[in-house]
């Protein structure tokens, strides 16, 4: 690198690192005696304390062994930074010639605050290299220099009191506060206490308060330019800036101020952003993002909570100790092999650094945070959760990359003790109906479906990321297997108007169009109707979807079973003349996949058009296959195609991509009103395929605009999403509604919307209900053919009469089922 003469070089260098002006001051003061000397010195050792314990987690704990894998990483981080000096030229500019820093320019102004960024991270992986012990760089002399170099012009020409925060104002205040912070305390025996004085002045400048964002005078020039307070993902950052500078700065007040202003963060609400009862976790006020913000949240709370443990500045308020159950709900169920699953990753899926497996060993690395100090029913619940999908994630290495590396030597701890059990493969089901997604896990498979309504945002597109999601929460679904590399590389290259799951016009899109959420284009008010019901391991899930511009309407439901997902819809209408697909699949396929409709093999030199009735992939390789039957066959089309792409494409990143994908997709006539009906089963034999193609194990009782419902017979049960007020009947061809009064004994009526799971595959029968519109004045009714004696309802929520009707208030449950048992009382075969 070509290191440039500077005239203050010297004046910083000669001057002597003052610890503390007060202690100085204190030790040179004639009337200061000896007690108040000492008090002096044991609150520098408390605050020295805390920057070591801050420092530990980019460093490592020292008391800890540093492995041959921890060892590696430290190699690793000396590479970056000997790549990073060889590119480094200190000039007016900046100090990467790819990263300009102008502030004098319109189009450098638009850049400067993310550009500024990325050139502290850089900083940030030079001063981790210096410190780390066992590297080349480790207190190397002229690294040191060049850093206190680099700080000071950056501190002197940008990041400094009375800056503009030229574009967007997230950079100044949560990045680069937070990075300069972490290498102020990470340096903080290495520095000039000049230098040190001046980044917390900025910091100061930028973050006055733990509690409120873009307050500072730099704030009108910013893409935020009012005063606002923060909340979830932003709060947590928000109060670090302040506690971090506290701890630079020996400032009780900011440290104190810091940690009280975390106890909002965990409290459930029920609007706006944060943890809900259900654990789904809300940014930008109605967004689902446990695995982005979320993890951001998850991680500064456990670290400001760690490093305060145990301190005059411990975290009291016994709202925080929710944490542990919160893990539980809104991460444990959507973690897969150490992947978090896309459709709580929001933005973030156009990103190289945000795919799942990614995100999904942040969220591990957080959760090790609170590890240490968990009460001994969750410790040993997250310790085999982490277990568990550390050891089971083969494509990416969750030692290979580690951020934090404090909890990179507790995860090698509990990866190697053998009294802590990996969890078994077993089967679930959880709804989120406050973020409108589900997840259903089996022992082999999990798969998911992304919902909206007028209640939940579709998807986020801004800062030029994610500029093509708009389909990904139309009812699109997720299919996680063991081939873990599929979402990896996923997003640039798939086709976003044909989704899995999705039926969607394929009329051009604007990027970054028809945004239904609140901060953007109005969440779809023609959607009140998305959610559905569980019952055990079992769940439907539904949406009465309309188009971002309504131009489109469909019924969608989802049938989640032991071995199946059954795929419903109805009242299929677009009023563009733009074809209208649903979209079965569109899969990445490995080398040696091979995929087979109708029983025939397809190349991608002759894709497959005609009358669809089954589709199967398999993975040879990796003792996995995928199936589809079409439960009613339907015309439609199967291609196989390798592509090439860039990230570029579909947000910032630019880098080049390929892969091969097998797409499938059913057609929809243009001049009447459609369906379909399919079922999905993964990694099932071939024997069982064909038996299920001949006898399905699941009978349609309908399938139109007003309710769609199924029964399986070999697990005594009964599933249906009332869109309205309907009955359907239990012998049925599920073609057209029955009139709501025709109330016999092979009919099931509901008299409000509702969402309703029946399993009478053992006495008491179970039932569970809900209302996913949240509109029906706190009850929904409906009626089951028979007569019944309530046997469990212990919210006391269920009205009966002899006629087999119920009326079950549920009222406060914000979409969630209400689970119940009866007793049939006469002879009820008929259902």
């Amino acid at each position: 690198m070509k290191l440039s003469t500077i005239a203050y070089y010297v004046a910083v260098m000669s001057t002597p690192f003052i610890a503390s002006q007060t202690a100085i001051a204190a030790l040179s003061s004639p009337t200061t005696n000896t007690a108040t000397i000492a008090v002096e010195q044991n609150q520098n050792i408390k605050y020295a304390q805390l920057r070591q314990r801050w420092a530990d987690y980019f460093l490592g704990n020292r008391d800890q062994v540093f492995d041959a894998g921890l060892s590696q990483v430290v190699s690793n981080i000396n590479q970056q930074a000997s790549d990073l000096l060889a590119d480094m030229d200190i000039t007016k500019t900046g100090l990467w010639a790819d990263l300009e820093l102008n502030n004098s320019s319109n189009n450098g102004r638009l850049q400067l605050g993310s550009n500024l960024y990325s050139t502290y991270n850089r900083l940030f992986v030079l001063a981790r290299a210096y410190k780390l012990p066992g590297g080349e760089l480790a207190n190397d002399p002229q690294l040191r220099d060049i850093l206190i170099e680099s700080l000071t012009q950056l501190n002197e020409r940008f990041y400094h009191v009375g800056a503009a925060e030229w574009g967007n104002w997230w950079h100044w205040q949560l990045g680069i506060s937070r990075v300069s912070n972490n290498i102020m305390v990470m340096l903080y025996d290495d520095l000039p206490s000049n230098i040190i004085a001046q980044y917390v002045d900025a910091s100061r400048y930028f973050v006055p308060r733990p509690t409120h964002l873009s307050e500072g005078y730099g704030a009108p020039y910013s893409s935020t330019p009012f005063m606002f307070e923060s909340t979830g993902g932003n709060r947590t950052d928000n109060a670090q800036v302040v506690l971090i500078r506290g701890i630079l700065d020996n400032n009780s007040a900011e440290i104190s101020a810091a940690v009280k202003a975390l106890s909002p963060v965990l409290p459930l609400v029920e609007s706006g952003d944060g943890f809900y009862a259900d654990g789904s976790f809300i940014q930008h006020k109605d967004l689902p993002y446990n695995g982005t913000y979320g993890q951001v949240m998850l991680e500064g709370l456990g670290m400001l909570l760690g490093l305060v443990a145990n301190s005059e500045w411990h975290a009291t308020d016994p709202a925080l100790a929710q944490i542990y159950p919160i893990l539980m709900r809104a991460y444990a169920p959507l973690l897969v092999d150490g992947q978090m699953m896309d459709f709580v990753n929001g933005r973030a899926v156009s990103r190289i650094s945000g795919q799942n497996h990614q995100v999904g060993h942040s969220i591990l690395s957080s959760m090790l945070l609170y590890v240490p100090g968990a009460p001994a029913e969750y410790k040993a619940q997250l310790e085999s959760l982490i277990k568990t999908n550390v050891i089971n994630d083969s494509y990416l290495d969750y030692f290979s990359n580690p951020k934090i590396l404090s909890s990179y030597q507790l995860a090698q701890q509990i990866v190697r003790d053998k009294h802590i059990p990996m969890l078994a493969n077993s089967a679930s089901h959880k709804q989120y109906p406050d973020m409108d997604r589900v997840v259903h896990k089996r022992p082999n498979w999990t798969f998911g479906v992304a919902m909206h309504s007028d209640r939940v945002g579709n998807y986020e597109c801004i800062n030029g990321e994610n500029i093509s999601g708009w389909h990904s929460a139309d009812g699109m679904t997720y299919l996680y297997t063991n081939q873990l590399d599929h979402y990896s590389d996923f997003w640039p290259l798939v086709n976003p108007y044909q989704l899995p799951g999705t039926t969607s016009s394929q009329a051009p899109r604007e990027a970054c169009s028809g945004q239904l959420s609140s901060q953007r284009d109005g969440r779809n008010r023609n959607m009140d109707w998305t959610g559905g019901s569980q019952l055990g391991e079992f769940g439907i899930s539904g949406m009465a979807f309309s188009s971002w511009n309504n131009k489109l309407s469909a019924k969608k439901s989802w049938f989640m079973l032991d071995n199946q997902v059954v795929a419903l819809g109805a009242g299929i209408h677009n009023s563009d003349a733009a074809e209208t697909l649903t979209t079965m699949e569109n899969r990445k396929l490995t080398a040696t996949a091979e995929v087979t409709v109708n029983g025939q093999p397809l190349t991608s030199a002759q894709p497959f058009s005609g009358l669809l009735s089954s589709m199967r992939i398999d993975y040879p390789k990796l003792n996995s296959n995928i199936n589809y039957v079409l439960l009613t066959p339907q015309q439609g089309q199967v291609s196989q195609e390798c592509k090439t792409g860039n990230w570029s494409a579909i947000g910032t990143d630019n880098k080049a991509v390929s892969g091969c994908f097998v797409s499938a997709n059913l057609n929809h006539a243009k001049d009447h009103v459609s369906s379909y009906a399919y079922s999905l089963l993964p990694n099932l034999d071939g024997a069982a395929v064909q038996q299920y193609i001949a006898h399905p194990d699941v009978r349609i009782l309908a399938n139109n605009e007003v309710v769609q419902a199924i029964v399986n017979d070999r697990l005594g049960l009964i599933a249906a999403n009332f869109w309205d007020k309907a009955s359907i009947s239990l012998v049925d061809d599920g073609t057209t509604a029955i009139d709501a009064h025709a109330i016999n004994a092979t009919v099931i009526s509901a008299e409000t919307p509702l969402s309703l799971m029946i399993d009478k595959s053992k006495t008491p029968w179970l039932i569970a209900v809900s209302d996913p519109t949240r509109a029906w004045r706190g009850a929904v009714t409906f009626t089951i053919p028979g007569n019944f004696t309530l046997t469990q309802d212990l919210d006391s929520r269920v009205e009966s009469a002899s006629d087999g009707s119920f009326n079950v208030d549920v009222s406060d449950l914000r979409g969630a089922s209400y689970q119940f048992s009866v007793t049939p009382t006469t002879n009820n075969n008929e259902a």
